[in-house]
């Protein structure tokens, strides 16, 4: 029970510093250097549209921080709640 209690807290922070960053890096690789064909590797575009599109990334990342945060939180409650009633 206090394992969920912790993630409760711990995974948008998780989801801010770690997952997003992380999340970003992965689609700066593959949108400059993952190119098939190599003549279109590194151009200016590609670099611009990555890094236009990092903050769609990064609040993905965050929601997807937040609804684990809340699956946590109902898992704490269920957990809670089948103390006093014994379930």
């Amino acid at each position: 029970m206090s394992r969920n209690l912790a993630n409760v807290l711990a995974a948008p922070v998780k989801a801010v510093f770690i997952n997003g960053p992380k999340a970003v890096k992965k689609m700066y690789h593959y949108e400059v250097h993952g190119r098939e064909k190599p003549e279109k590797r590194r151009l200016l575009c590609h670099r611009i549209y990555s890094v236009v599109s990092a903050p769609a990334v990064e609040a993905k990342a965050v929601i997807d921080g937040v609804v684990s945060s809340v699956t946590f939180a109902g898992k704490f409650c269920k957990e809670f709640l089948s103390i006093p009633f014994s379930d």
